[in-house]
């Protein structure tokens, strides 16, 4: 029986290089870890799991998003904390995330400031050059925008009056300058507290007024502890998914363009859903038995000014007065324009 010679030395340290180069060569995936504070099964989740796959698709499976939500990782500050340090590569921030990040994006949501939507658009859409510029100088990338939505008080008490609010137990965001200001020019002494604290605080009764989006107000099942929403809305929250610059960098140019491309699109289409699903919660919130409260004209024009007098108190402090101007300027420009 013939015996099949044995490869030899300089065949075997052939095969082994070529292993070697066509490992080498093999395109390494990258993987961006991305938290949210969004519930599983929210438009904001069903989006980023959607982009995901859509990122997958475009990069042939050499950049993937892998999504944390429901605040598994913490609230907005530890995200933050974490993609400091290197274990998270992006997260999706609400304001008091951003400003975290970059205090004077916080400019973007003076209370009682934006007739509606459109306005504050153009104001975002104006300054979205300048912001990015900043956010990269902290290390930062701004996939995009994904505003949250008009933010309403609710309460278990009646709210027709600043009177009437400064006689109720307001949570606060903890750690939320924008908040803290707000409150406190109105003389309500608010009681700080993380997001993920306030429902078992609705149960003690520490707490009996919050403030939040009707359809987050319902995705985190507050509603069942509160009675009444004041129509009058604070503000309309920004929101915004930032990836590390560093590692973002890491990918190649042309996957960097396409993910940019691809985020804005999906995020920009987020805002819109959104939008119209605010509507249909406030809708399902009266079907819960939450009575929405018309304030007096005298009461709207009050906490109006209230409102212009924060911003007037915060520049400086929490944003630049240059910047400030330009957000009222661009404001006037858009109602010109009408």
């Amino acid at each position: 029986m013939r015996r099949t010679a044995a490869p030899s030395l300089v065949t075997l340290l052939a095969g082994l290089a070529f292993v070697a180069v066509t490992a080498a060569q093999a395109p390494e995936r990258l993987v961006f870890k991305i938290a949210t504070v969004a519930p599983e099964g929210t438009t904001a989740v069903t989006a980023m799991q959607a982009l995901g796959r859509e990122v997958d698709e475009a990069t042939g499976g050499q950049v993937q998003l892998k999504l944390y939500s429901g605040a598994v990782l913490g609230d907005e500050p530890a995200m933050l904390e974490k993609m400091e340090g290197g274990q998270l590569h992006g997260a999706g921030f609400t304001g008091v995330g951003l400003g975290r990040v970059l205090p004077e994006l916080r400019v973007l949501e003076i209370p009682f400031f934006y007739a509606d939507v459109e306005e504050q658009d153009r104001v975002v859409e104006g300054l979205t050059p300048y912001f990015e510029g900043r956010l990269a100088e902290k290390g930062y990338v701004l996939l995009g925008w994904a505003d949250v939505g008009w933010v309403h008080l609710f309460s278990k008490r009646p709210l027709r009056s600043i009177e009437e609010l400064r006689a109720a137990r307001v949570w606060a965001w903890e750690g939320d300058p924008l908040a803290a200001a707000t409150f406190r020019h109105f003389g309500v002494k608010p009681v700080p507290l993380a997001l993920t604290d306030v429902l078992p605080m609705l149960d003690t009764g520490l707490v009996d007024t919050v403030y939040n989006t009707p359809y987050y107000t319902l995705g985190l099942q507050w509603h069942p502890k509160l009675k009444v929403m004041m129509d009058l809305p604070l503000n309309n929250a920004i929101g915004a998914v930032l990836l590390r610059k560093d590692r973002f960098e890491a990918m190649g140019e042309a996957h960097r363009a396409r993910v940019l491309e691809l985020g804005r699109a999906r995020l920009r289409a987020l805002v819109l859903e959104t939008r119209r699903e605010q509507v249909e919660a406030r809708e399902a919130l009266q079907d819960e038995g939450i009575q929405i409260v018309a304030l007096p004209e005298t009461e709207v024009a009050r906490f109006r000014e209230g409102g212009a007098a924060v911003a007037e108190e915060m520049a400086g402090d929490i944003y630049p007065r240059e910047l400030l101007e330009r957000v009222r300027a661009l404001r006037t420009e858009h109602r010109a324009g009408r």
